[in-house]
Order: C-alpha cells, then structure tokens, then sequence
C-alpha cells in the first residue's frame, strides 16, 4: 500500500540502498579484509552513514506513531529507535577519538 502511494520514493531508497550502500559496504569489508590503505576512510565514512540512515528511520518512526499512523505500532518504534540508538553508539566506537592528521 505504501509503495502504490509514493512509487517513485520507495524505488529512490531501492536505489540508494542496493546501488550504493550495499557495493559501498561490499568494498569497504573486502578493502578492510586486505589491509588496503583506503578501506579504513572508506570505513569511517560507512559507519557514519549508516550512524544517520540509523538515526533518520527512528525519527521517522517516532514522527509515524506520534501521528497515529497505522503503518507504524509502539513495538516497531521502539525497536527502530533502539536500532538507530544502536548503529550511533556502533560509529562512536569506530570513528578516531583524535583528530585526523593534518
């Protein structure tokens, strides 16, 4: 029902998850695997994303069941502010605690 509403929306976050997410993440886990000197960037760079994309679905979740939307259920907003919790608290833990050199 969601995607008969808004077609054009649900296959941009498609796109965006399978297009680049997805190789992005695929490139930094093989890069990390080989030690090559990119991938730790390239790292930072994913968990800091997903740290956001994590954070944007709990507020949207949030705003979903403040609004009495009946997509959305008190067990999935709280699972999805958990979840967005959980991937910000995932990227404190990777990102450098010192500055970046230079």
């Amino acid at each position: 029902k969601s995607y008969l509403a808004g077609p054009v929306f649900g296959w941009t976050i498609a796109l965006l998850d399978l297009g680049l997410a997805l190789p992005a993440t695929v490139a930094v886990c093989v890069g990390m695997r080989r030690g090559v000197p990119w991938a730790r960037t390239g790292l930072y760079g994913l968990v800091a994303w997903l740290a956001l994309v994590g954070i944007a679905v709990a507020a949207m979740a949030i705003a979903m069941y403040v609004r009495d939307d009946p997509a959305m259920s008190g067990g999935q907003m709280v699972f999805m502010t958990a979840l967005g919790v959980a991937m910000a608290t995932t990227t404190a833990g990777v990102l450098p605690s010192r500055p970046w050199p230079g």
